[in-house]
C-alpha cells in the first residue's frame, strides 16, 4: 500500500481484501497433532506422542494443527467447520473492497449475497474488459460470477443481491443457496474423522431463511417442507450444470497420489535426469506401497562425493537417497513420528558406479506395511534393514529432485546444508517399478543417456 501510495496511484487502485479462505480446519482430530499429514491420512499419533515434542511445536520439522474444538471456536458464531461445504463455519468469510476515486461511501456496509467467483467479473467491469470468448483459438467457457460493482453506489447499498444462487459441495457436504434461502446438508463422518464414507440415503437436510438468519442458527424445514423440496431440486439442477456430479465423500482415500492422471501412468522404467528436479509428488512417478527399485548412475570424483542423488518429500514426510560422510544412506520419514535410517557399510567407490536402493514391500496388499531396503554400491550388497512403517497416500506437497533437496528437507540431519547438492556428477537414475527385468551394473554403465 505505502509503494503504491508514493507513486501517486492509491486513490485509483482498487483493493479487494478476503478475510481468509476457508473456516477454520478441524482436521487435526479431537486432540490436535503434530503431524498434519498424518491426520489427513487418518493417521492420529498418540498424545503422548506430541507431548513429548512439545517445545518442538512450529519449529521447522513440524507440521502441527490445533484440536477441532479451536477450529469451532474459530468459526463462531457460525456451525460447523473447514470441509463442511453446506454451512458457513465452512465458507462464509469478510471482505473489504477499497477505491478510493470510485467508491464514496466509504466505512460503510454491504449486505448482499456473493462468492468468491464473482472477484473475476467485479475486476472485469471496473477496469471495462469485456470476458475473454476465445484466447489463442481456444474458446473459453463463460465466467460463472456476476459483478459486484453495483454495491460500490450509495443508492445501491440496499439493493437486491446480483447473485441469486449459488451450489456449494465438498465431500458430499452441499448446499444451495437461492434467493435469500439456503437448503444444507452435512454430510456422513465428522470433519475430524479424516477416513471413510457414509450412506447418501441417510442424509438429512436443513432449511434457513438467510436473510433473516445470518449465522443458520434456526432449521425451517420442519415449517416449510415445500420450499426444501424446491431448493434440493434446484441443487440438483445446479450440481449437474456444474460438474458436482457424482458426489464422492471420500476424503484421507483421495491423497493417494496414485489416483491421479500422471504421464508415468502404467511405465515400469522411468529414466530421470540431472535438471528435473522440482517436479511435484502428485506428477512425479508413484513409488509408495509398490516394490521399487532406483539406481542412480554416477561419477564419483578422486576425493570423494556428498549430497542427494534422490529425493521425494520434505518435513512433513518422504525419502531420500543421499551420499554423507562418504556412505550411501537411505532415510524414511514416516510423518516426523518415525524415521528410518539405513547406511552403507562401506564408502561409495570413486569413478563411475551404480548406487543401487532396492525396495520391497512385505505386504503389498496393505498400504502403509512395512518393507525392507537394500543399498548396493558397484553390484555389492552394502547396506540393509527395515521401514516399519509406508506413509499410506501421499508425502505431502512438496516434490521429487535429482542431485539436491530443494525445499523441506527429508532428513534433518542436513537441514544446515540445504539443497545439499550432489558434488559428484550424476549421469541418470533410473526406477524399475514392479516386476521389471533387472539390468547388471554394466549395462547401466554403458548405455549411453541417448538411447533413452
Amino acid at each position: 500500500v505505502q509503494a503504491i501510495e508514493e507513486t501517486g496511484q492509491l486513490a485509483n487502485t482498487l483493493f479487494i481484501y478476503i478475510l481468509g479462505d476457508n473456516g477454520s480446519s478441524a482436521e487435526g482430530s479431537i486432540n490436535g497433532t503434530i503431524s498434519e499429514l498424518a491426520a489427513m491420512q487418518g493417521i492420529e499419533p498418540p498424545m503422548e506422542a506430541s507431548l513429548r515434542r512439545i517445545e518442538e511445536i512450529g519449529l521447522p520439522g513440524t507440521s502441527p494443527h490445533f484440536a477441532a474444538g479451536w477450529a469451532w471456536a474459530g468459526d463462531t458464531p457460525f456451525q460447523w467447520v473447514k470441509q463442511i461445504a453446506s454451512h458457513f463455519g465452512g465458507t462464509r468469510n469478510g471482505m473489504i473492497i477499497s477505491w478510493p476515486s470510485r467508491i464514496a461511501d466509504i466505512g460503510s456496509t454491504r449486505l448482499q449475497f456473493h462468492h468468491v467467483i464473482d472477484v473475476v467479473p467485479t475486476l472485469l467491469e471496473a477496469i471495462g474488459i469485456a470476458e475473454p470468448t476465445m484466447i489463442d483459438g481456444v474458446a473459453q467457457r463463460p465466467i460463472e460470477g456476476v459483478s459486484m460493482a453495483y454495491t460500490f453506489d450509495r443508492e445501491n447499498a440496499g439493493a437486491k443481491s446480483a447473485r441469486t444462487t449459488q451450489y456449494f459441495e465438498m465431500l458430499g457436504n452441499r448446499a444451495i443457496y437461492h434467493e435469500g434461502w439456503m437448503a444444507s446438508c452435512r454430510h456422513g463422518r465428522l470433519p475430524w474423522v479424516t477416513r471413510g464414507t457414509a450412506d447418501f440415503a441417510d442424509d438429512r437436510w436443513e432449511l434457513y431463511n438467510i436473510e433473516e438468519d445470518f449465522s443458520q442458527s434456526e432449521d425451517l424445514a420442519a415449517r416449510h417442507p415445500e420450499k426444501l423440496r424446491e431448493l434440493q431440486d434446484l441443487f440438483l439442477v445446479e450440481a449437474g450444470r456444474h460438474d458436482v456430479l457424482p458426489l464422492d465423500d471420500r476424503f484421507a482415500e483421495r491423497m493417494d497420489a496414485t489416483l491421479r492422471p500422471s504421464y508415468f501412468a502404467g511405465r515400469r522404467l522411468i529414466t530421470l535426469v540431472p535438471g528435473m528436479g522440482r517436479l511435484p509428488e502428485g506428477s512425479a512417478p508413484k513409488l509408495m506401497n509398490i516394490d521399487h527399485v532406483i539406481d542412480v548412475v554416477a561419477e564419483i570424483p578422486r576425493e570423494g562425493a556428498e549430497g542427494v542423488l534422490v529425493c521425494l518429500g520434505g518435513d512433513t514426510a518422504g525419502w531420500s537417497l543421499f551420499v554423507e560422510a562418504g556412505r550411501l544412506h537411505y532415510h524414511y520419514n514416516w510423518f516426523t513420528l518415525e524415521r528410518y535410517d539405513i547406511a552403507a557399510d562401506s564408502p561409495i567407490p570413486r569413478g563411475k558406479v551404480v548406487l543401487r536402493m532396492e525396495f520391497t514391500c512385505e505386504q503389498p496388499a496393505t498400504p502403509g506395511g512395512p518393507a525392507k531396503v537394500r543399498l548396493f554400491q558397484g553390484g555389492r550388497l552394502a547396506g540393509q534393514g527395515r521401514i516399519e512403517k509406508q506413509v499410506p497416500g501421499r508425502f505431502g506437497f512438496e516434490s521429487l529432485d535429482i542431485g539436491e533437496d530443494t525445499l523441506s528437507p527429508v532428513y534433518p540431519g542436513y537441514r544446515e546444508r540445504l539443497p545439499f547438492r550432489f558434488t559428484g556428477r550424476i549421469e541418470r537414475v533410473e526406477l524399475r517399478l514392479g516386476d521389471v527385468p533387472e539390468r547388471t551394473t554394466e549395462e547401466l554403465i554403458d548405455r549411453h543417456l541417448q538411447d533413452y
